[in-house]
């Protein structure tokens, strides 16, 4: 009897692993992102869409995607992922944009793009008023699974402590990380998935 239940222990505990959540990690960051949908700059990985260290309300992050609002990240789960976790927040911001070595691109609203010159071309640093001053910096988060609202952030702000979510993905095939504009407009947008982790079974997202 002793022998048939050792027996029986072995069988199940691959399935007791399975079961409670054990898996393949990926993080956000090492996923390719070049086709993120985004209304000005580029993603970045493992810094903010300025390029600055991402850090939300003085809490720093080594890993995370940063965009700047209006963004859609597109993941493709084929119902294989178990699990997203990770937190949201606006970057702090210590760029100067009234530095005279800015390149700045006027828009028809009067809204300044800012860019500095490197070697490869410019890269993009924000936007702000004619002036110089950044005003601003909100965005609101949402992570829809097949359709599906999942997650949604409410009104976030510079100044704002990172906010976490934990989510179930067993069955999604397709999952979108979202960020809007609020009624402010985009200036000082820059908006970051932090310490973004994929729990996945057999095939990892992409």
């Amino acid at each position: 009897m002793r022998h048939f239940i050792t027996l029986l222990l072995f069988a199940l505990f691959p399935f007791a692993l399975f079961s409670q959540g054990f898996g393949y990690k990926s993080m956000l960051g090492d996923l390719d992102i070049t086709k993120t949908e985004q209304s000005y700059g580029m993603p970045r990985k493992n810094l903010s869409v300025t390029g600055e260290p991402l850090s939300v309300a003085g809490q720093v992050f080594q890993n995370g995607i940063g965009v700047q609002a209006d963004s859609r990240i597109s993941i493709s789960l084929v119902g294989n992922t178990n699990t997203i976790k990770g937190y949201v927040g606006i970057n702090d911001c210590s760029i100067d944009y009234s530095n005279p070595s800015l390149i700045n691109i006027p828009l028809v609203d009067g809204t300044m793009v800012y860019y500095s010159s490197i070697e490869s071309g410019k890269e993009f640093l924000g936007l702000g008023s004619g002036d110089g001053t950044q005003l601003g910096g909100s965005a609101i988060f949402k992570i829809i699974g097949d359709g599906k609202e999942l997650f949604n952030s409410g009104v976030m702000r510079r100044g704002d402590a990172p906010k976490e979510f934990n989510l179930n993905v067993r069955r999604v095939q397709l999952l979108e990380l979202i960020t809007e504009s609020t009624e402010d407009g985009p200036v000082g947008d820059h908006a970051d998935w932090l310490d973004c982790e994929l729990e996945y079974r057999e095939i990892p997202p992409k």
